[in-house]
């Protein structure tokens, strides 16, 4: 303790100029440091951006596919041969064209074999259709002939019956032991009424019967299922040929002459390509910033240096392997755009127009917590530094590049540093301010 106290007293003077040396040296660096910070002109252009207005878009970006509004894949369920094939690939065609047509001999010999069949049926049902008819008309007519001849038996027998009970004296001046002839009257009438009612319930029974006969031989009408089955057979052969649903332009052709087409694939494709749409798939997180109805920009790489513009039409409401399928309705003229080309869309998702907005780069956050921006506030023609100065603002929409800023005193031209961080690479560490 000694040495050391001795030491300072011989070295008191050194010690001292040291020292105030050491203190105007630590205020001078703290000075550099807090005031704004000048830096080289030189470095200005290729650091600086000038603050102006602009209009900025809040986009998804995707890739996808352009094609055909209306694309019709045709199959068929004939399983004859293809007889002749009437298109090639790349033709136009219209509604209604023939596009192939398949074998029909073995289709024909079933509708020659069937048409047969029913004109026979035909014949047999009639036929039996008419016995059965006769017969009804029999009962009827069966019917009339007893009634009549009945009802005027039992009328005949009343009358007989009426005329006696005028013409015999009364009871009290009958002769003993003669026979009643009221009587013997009264019981033949008795029984040519019952004659004549057990006559025509039996004729009823066979009126019924008769008509149960009929309604039945109508029922056994095997015309009915032999006809539906030749309905089949010219439908089909309808069918063997193949025709375009819409105009548009064949795409695909899988039939060949003399070969069986296959009925699990398409044997033709026609697409109308005057029309298209572009379909994309959006993972979740993208799917849940569009909707319908939003703008939307997509180019090519086939044809550079143009830019088409279309409007979401729908959005799948499920999702398949976790990405959601999005249509998009192409409003502006197609050009060369073909069906099949690959596309990169911007799905414009929000708009700021005429806005002040810088990279995301020049925002940095100041002490406070507060966002702020380095603008020139000091540039001299004759110097080669300039001396930045911070202005607070308050951000909008964002971009993948700009974000939107506010602030009553930005003007146009102001220069804005991009790279702040440069600005304060030599700011004083706390520690140093601590000392200070």
């Amino acid at each position: 303790m000694n040495k050391a106290t001795d030491f300072i007293s011989n070295h008191k003077k050194p010690i001292i100029i040291f020292a105030a040396i050491f203190i105007v040296v630590l205020v001078a660096g703290l000075l550099f440091f807090v005031q704004p910070k000048p830096v080289a002109n030189t470095a200005l252009e290729s650091s600086t951006v000038r603050l102006s207005r602009m209009d900025i878009e809040q986009i998804v970006t995707a890739t996808g596919t352009a094609r055909s509004i209306d694309s019709r894949s045709l199959t068929t369920s004939q399983t004859g041969k293809v007889l002749s094939v009437a298109v090639t690939v790349g033709q136009v065609v219209k509604e209604g064209d023939t596009l192939c047509v398949f074998d029909t001999s073995a289709l024909d010999l079933s509708i020659t074999s069937t048409q047969t069949s029913i004109e026979t049926a035909q014949a047999q049902y009639y036929e039996s259709l008419t016995q059965a008819e006769d017969m009804v008309s029999s009962a009827y007519d069966q019917y009339a002939y007893d009634k009549g001849r009945l009802d005027a038996e039992a009328q005949k027998a009343w009358d007989a019956l009426e005329a006696a009970k005028t013409a015999v004296p009364s009871p009290t001046g009958q002769t003993p032991g003669t026979t009643d002839p009221i009587s013997a009257l009264q019981t033949a009438y008795d029984a040519a009424v019952s004659t004549r009612d057990a006559t025509l319930r039996a004729d009823n029974s066979a009126i019924t019967s008769a008509e149960n006969a009929l309604a039945n031989q109508r029922l056994t009408d095997t015309t009915a299922s032999l006809q539906a089955q030749l309905d089949t057979y010219l439908q089909q052969k309808e069918e063997t040929t193949l025709r375009s649903p819409i105009d548009g332009t064949i795409t695909t052709v899988n039939a060949k002459v003399n070969e069986y087409a296959g009925m699990d694939a398409p044997i033709f494709v026609v697409e109308d390509l005057s029309k298209l749409e572009i379909a994309v798939s959006l993972p979740e997180y993208d799917a849940t910033q569009v909707a319908t109805k939003l703008k939307v920009h997509f180019t090519t790489d086939a044809l550079q240096g143009i830019v088409w513009d279309g409007t979401i039409q729908s959005i799948s409401p499920v999702a398949s392997e976790g990405n959601f399928t999005v249509t998009i309705a192409v409003t502006s003229p197609l050009g060369g755009l073909k069906s099949g080309m690959s596309v990169k869309v911007n799905i414009v998702c929000d708009k700021a127009e005429d806005v002040f907005a810088v990279p995301y780069g020049a925002l940095v956050e100041n002490a406070n917590g507060g966002t702020v921006i380095y603008v020139i506030t000091e540039e001299s023609s004759s110097s080669s530094e300039a001396i930045w100065h911070e202005i607070s603002v308050a951000t909008g929409l964002e971009t993948d590049y700009y974000i939107e800023i506010s602030n009553p005193s930005l003007t146009e031209g102001l220069l804005v540093d991009i790279d702040p961080e440069r600005l304060n690479s030599n700011a004083p560490s706390d520690s140093i301010m601590d000392m200070f």
